[in-house]
């Protein structure tokens, strides 16, 4: 979604006109399936709140439209030094390092375990409830529970979220074609593809009550599949924020079906 290949990170980069097309398109297809959100978490970071936002608008026909909560804890990783420079750049950089040249570093880089904690506290404090709750509802409808952040982020996420079930079963329901062995240890996300996942949580703190996770799908792109870049250079731009937000979009979608 960005206009560079940049190592963004923390760095509040705007969205291109390519990515909030992507946005509509994901928004859309969660729109299609039906799927009904109950709570979306997202980083606060624009790019990811746009996606947010994207996702809560085509929710709002229904009975009752989910909670966004931003939060800080679902930043991407700090590159420190790295932050803004381009992929290219960067391995330059970091061959000219082994090279056993002096590189200036302005900050270190936010370690995993940094990570790890954020991830932690934004389990402990913000999904586990919501998915306690979902497990508590004597309803026979399903809950959803959508988390909108970024790919190393995300990665750590999914680690953190395996241990703080535990113990539990993972389950591959993947097919073949969306599942690779190197994806199911570390899975990987495109701009806008998500990982669907079928949480079972423990109800009682018991041994002989255990969790399971399914993982349904890994980095899913299906919305994006007849999506083309727009030519020109006009796809890769950063959006003008004066054009048409993502609520003006699917507000306009919805005056067109009465």
């Amino acid at each position: 979604m960005l206009k560079l290949s940049i190592m963004a990170g923390k760095t509040d980069s705007p969205l291109t006109n390519h990515g909030i097309l992507q946005i509509q398109h994901l928004a859309t297809h969660f729109r299609a399936a039906q799927i009904r959100f109950t709570h979306v978490f997202s980083s606060d970071l624009q790019r990811a709140v746009a996606t947010a936002e994207g996702i809560c608008e085509t929710q709002q026909r229904v009975d009752q439209a989910p909670q966004m909560i931003t939060t800080a804890l679902l930043q991407e990783r700090d590159f420190g030094s790295w932050e803004g420079v381009t992929f290219k750049r960067h391995t330059s950089l970091e061959t000219t390092h082994r090279a056993g040249e002096t590189i200036t570093a302005t900050g270190p880089a936010e370690t995993e375990l940094a990570m790890r904690g954020r991830v932690n506290t934004f389990l402990l404090q913000y999904f586990l409830p919501a998915l306690r709750g979902a497990a508590a509802d004597d309803d026979d409808d399903y809950q959803a529970i959508a988390i909108v952040a970024h790919g190393v982020i995300l990665r750590v996420l999914w680690t953190c979220l395996v241990e703080a079930l535990s113990p539990l079963d993972v389950h591959y329901r993947c097919s073949s074609s969306t599942l690779e062995s190197a994806a199911a240890v570390n899975p990987h996300w495109s701009n806008t593809g998500y990982m669907e996942l079928s949480i079972r949580p423990r109800v009682k703190d018991t041994s002989s009550s255990r969790g399971s996770i399914a993982v349904l799908s890994i980095n899913n792109t299906t919305h994006l599949r007849d999506l083309r870049r727009t030519g020109g250079g006009i796809g890769s731009s950063a959006h003008d924020g004066r054009q048409r937000s993502i609520a003006s979009y699917f507000t306009a979608a919805r005056q067109a079906e009465k």
